[in-house]
């Protein structure tokens, strides 16, 4: 999770094609109204699957791929 986060502060973007297509547009700048908040903590022992079927239910929760920012 940290190695991801990190991607994402260095590259604005993380591989995330949408978020390419705002750093393109928009520049780093627009990047610093961005707001990130932990939603839960997982133990250190927690699967990939199981990590990847949460994120999947928050996306679903907060509409991220339809309103927001989440192509995957």
């Amino acid at each position: 999770l940290w190695a991801r986060w990190r991607t994402y502060s260095e590259t604005y973007h993380g591989g995330n094609e949408k978020l390419k297509e705002l750093y393109k547009k928009e520049g780093a700048k627009y990047f610093k109204k961005f707001k990130y908040i932990i939603l839960q903590i997982y133990p250190m022992k927690t699967s990939d699957k199981e990590i990847i079927e949460a994120e999947a239910k928050y996306k679903e929760r907060f509409m991220t791929r339809k309103f927001g920012l989440n192509a995957n």
